[in-house]
C-alpha cells in the first residue's frame, strides 16, 4: 500500500541557492510538489544565529504542509551548527526524518551522519527521486546510491552512483510561488524572496572545475568522482540560454547576469556560440569569473561584444611559491599581469580575488603579493578573502600536520565564512596585517599613485600606526563608490530590490 510523501527542503542562508533550486525543479518534473523554504538570507558577512521564533515558524511551515520527510542543504561547513539546531527542533517537535546534503555532508559525512538520520553526498537529483519513491511504495531505501542512512545508531553507508553527463536532461528551475517560503528576520513570508530581490540572477552553466586547488572542497569531489564519469560537465548553450530567458519574463527588473562558474566557458566553441546567442537574446551585462590561463584575447574580445561588465580572477596569492606549492596552482605572476593586460586594454573591469590570513605566507611572500599588485594594469578591484579551513582537504590536512591550526579551526566549528569570509579593514587583527590589507587595496586605486603605495609599504611608523592607511583607504573608497553610484544611476542599474540589499548589508 503506497503512502504520500510531502517532502521539504530547506536552503540555509541562501535565497539564490541553485543547487536547491534545481533539486526542487527535478522533483517537480517527476511529479512531487516538494515544499522549499528558505531560512534566512545573508548579504555579506551578516550571517546570525537562528531565533527561537524562527524556528517556531518554521516548525509551523512544516506541521501545515504535514511535512513527513525534510531535507536540509548544508552547502557550506559553517553552517552546520544552523542545521544541527534546525534538525534537533524537528526531531524533538515533529518527530520526522531528517536528511541533509550539500558539500559539507559530501566532505565529512562520517561527522554529519551523527545528527541526521540520512545524508545524500554528491548529486542529489536521482538519489532523493529514488528516496521519494521508494517511500512512497514503503519498498525499503536501505540501498539507494548516494544515501546514507543511520537508523538507531546503525549505519548503511552506500557508493557514489555515476556523474550526471547530460545537463540539458535537468529541467529550468522554477520561480513559481507555489509552496514556496522565506524565515528571515523574524517574519516569514509566502512565496519566492527571490522577486523580492532581483537585480541580479545567478545562473551556473557547468558542473565541476578542472582545477585541483588546496584549499577547495571541489579537489575531495573530484577524486571522490574518479571513474564515475567525466567530472567537468557543460550544458548546452541553449540550455543555458532558455534559463535565462525564462529569467527575463518572471524577474522583473533584472539588472545583471551573474554566472558562477568555477571557470567559465572552458570550451572555446562553446564561448564563441554562447556570445552570440547572449547579445541575441538576452543582452543584460554580465559577469563571470575566468582562470588567469583562460584570458585569452579572442575570448575577451568575444566576452566583451557579449556584454560582460566585470570578470573575476583568482590569484589567491602574488608569492609564486604559495601558489605552486602550497596552493597547487599553475600560473606564473607573468601569466597573470599578463591576463591583466589583456583585460586593462579592452576596457573590461576586473576583480582580482586574493587569501588572507594564510599561515604559510612569510613577510616575504605577503610583500611579493604587493609587488604584483603595483605591476598589475589598473584600475582593478580587489576581493580579499579569509582562508577558510574546509574538512578534509589537502591544505587543512598540512596545515594540521604541521601545527598551524587545530580541530577549532577547522570550519565546521570555526564558521569564519558567517562574519569575515569577506575581509573587512573594519574588522580587527594586528597592526600589520592591517597596514597590508590597506596597501592591497590601494594597489588597484588609480586615485593613487604606484610610487606612493610603494613609499608607504616601506615606512615601519605606519606598521605599528596603519590608522592614516585606513583613512586614506576609506576616503578612496567613498569616491569609488560615488562614482560607480553615478555611473550605475545613469545606465539605469539602480532599483529598488538593490537599494533594499545596500541597506540590509548596513
Amino acid at each position: 500500500m503506497s503512502q504520500t510523501i510531502n517532502f521539504s527542503l530547506i536552503s540555509l542562508y541562501h535565497i539564490k541557492n541553485f543547487g536547491v533550486r534545481y533539486l526542487h525543479a527535478f522533483l517537480k518534473s517527476k511529479g512531487y510538489e516538494p515544499n522549499l523554504i528558505f531560512f534566512k538570507h545573508s548579504y555579506f558577512n551578516n550571517a546570525t544565529a537562528p531565533t527561537e521564533e524562527e524556528l517556531e515558524q518554521l516548525i509551523g511551515v512544516l506541521k501545515q504542509s504535514e511535512t513527513n520527510l525534510v531535507g536540509i542543504s548544508v552547502s557550506c561547513s559553517a553552517y552546520l551548527e544552523t542545521a544541527k539546531v534546525i534538525t534537533k527542533a524537528i526531531k524533538e517537535r515533529l518527530n520526522i526524518p531528517v536528511l541533509w546534503g550539500g558539500v559539507h555532508p559530501t566532505v565529512d559525512p562520517q561527522g554529519c551522519i551523527q545528527h541526521a538520520d540520512m545524508l545524500c553526498l554528491g548529486e542529489g537529483e536521482y538519489p532523493l527521486l529514488e528516496l521519494l519513491q521508494a517511500l512512497s511504495n514503503n519498498d525499503n531505501p536501505l540501498n539507494i546510491k548516494n544515501l546514507w542512512f543511520n537508523v538507531a545508531g546503525a549505519i548503511t553507508r552506500n557508493p557514489l552512483r555515476p556523474l550526471i553527463q547530460d545537463l540539458d536532461s535537468l529541467p529550468l528551475p522554477d520561480y513559481t510561488n507555489d509552496n514556496k517560503y522565506y524565515i528571515s528576520q523574524n517574519k516569514l513570508h509566502k512565496g519566492d524572496p527571490i522577486h523580492m530581490d532581483c537585480w541580479d540572477y545567478f545562473i551556473q552553466g557547468t558542473r565541476g572545475c578542472p582545477y585541483s586547488c588546496t584549499y577547495c572542497s571541489n579537489s575531495l569531489f573530484k577524486e571522490s568522482y574518479k571513474n564515475h564519469g567525466n567530472y567537468v560537465r557543460q550544458r548546452s548553450v541553449e540550455h543555458v540560454i532558455n534559463e535565462l530567458i525564462q529569467a527575463k519574463i518572471i524577474l522583473k527588473g533584472l539588472k545583471m547576469i551573474t554566472f558562477f562558474d568555477e571557470v567559465f566557458g572552458v570550451n572555446k566553441k562553446w564561448i564563441e556560440e554562447f556570445c552570440y546567442q547572449y547579445k541575441k537574446k538576452i543582452n543584460i551585462p554580465f559577469t563571470c569569473y575566468l582562470h588567469p590561463l583562460a584570458v585569452k584575447e579572442d575570448i575577451v574580445i568575444m566576452l566583451k561584444n557579449a556584454g560582460v561588465s566585470l570578470i573575476g580572477i583568482g590569484i589567491q596569492s602574488g608569492c609564486e611559491r604559495v601558489r605552486r606549492h602550497i596552493f597547487k596552482r599553475p600560473e606564473s605572476n607573468k601569466q597573470i599581469i599578463g591576463a591583466a593586460a589583456i583585460l586593462q586594454k579592452h576596457g573590461i573591469q576586473f576583480v582580482l580575488d586574493l587569501i588572507l590570513d594564510n599561515p604559510f605566507e612569510t613577510q616575504d611572500d605577503k610583500n611579493e603579493t604587493l609587488n604584483l599588485l603595483l605591476h598589475i594594469p589598473r584600475p582593478f578591484k580587489l576581493s580579499l578573502y579569509s582562508l577558510i579551513y574546509f574538512p578534509g582537504t589537502r591544505l587543512t590536512e598540512m596545515a594540521l600536520k604541521q601545527g598551524l591550526i587545530t580541530q577549532d579551526d577547522i570550519e565546521d566549528r570555526r564558521q569564519r565564512v558567517l562574519s569575515q569570509f569577506r575581509v573587512t579593514i573594519e574588522y580587527k587583527r594586528d597592526k600589520w596585517d592591517t597596514a597590508w590589507i590597506s596597501l592591497a587595496y590601494l594597489s588597484g586605486t588609480p586615485l593613487i599613485p604606484r610610487q606612493m603605495v610603494s613609499f608607504l609599504s616601506h615606512r615601519r611608523l605606519l606598521r605599528l600606526h596603519p590608522e592614516p592607511l585606513l583613512l586614506l583607504v576609506k576616503m578612496t573608497q567613498c569616491i569609488c563608490w560615488i562614482q560607480k553610484a553615478v555611473m550605475m544611476a545613469v545606465s539605469g542599474q539602480i532599483t529598488v530590490s538593490l537599494i533594499k540589499r545596500f541597506m540590509v548589508r548596513g
